[in-house]
């Protein structure tokens, strides 16, 4: 009994890490338990940020927190908007129940 009592325990574990770790940047609006829909900065140093016309996404998927998937690298966001120099990151965070959430990185620059 107590063998299969820490086996669901552990497991439970596992299941929850993965709503755990969602959105770790320096603003993050609040989560909906059920829903949310977001986009905000990835940094808060805006000090003579100029505003870029260009624009590129990159994004990932996960499902129930197990299964993740996609680039959303500034690297691969870059790429997507032919972008070279990388004047300021916001991110948008999507996600439905904690069973499927996307999250999107968007680059603007030059």
């Amino acid at each position: 009994m107590r063998v299969m009592l820490c086996v669901l325990v552990v497991l439970g574990g596992l299941a929850l890490a993965g709503c755990a770790g969602y959105v770790r940047a320096p603003v993050v609006p609040g989560y909906g338990f059920i829903f949310s829909d977001f986009k905000s900065p990835m940094q808060t140093e805006f000090n003579k940020t100029t505003i870029a016309e260009k624009r590129g996404e990159a994004t990932s998927q996960d499902i129930l927190g197990w299964v993740c998937t996609g680039d959303a690298s500034i690297k691969a966001a870059a790429a997507d908007g032919k972008i070279t120099t990388v004047h300021h990151v916001d991110y948008h965070f999507w996600n439905i129940l904690g069973v499927y959430s996307k999250f999107t990185t968007i680059v603007y620059g030059d």
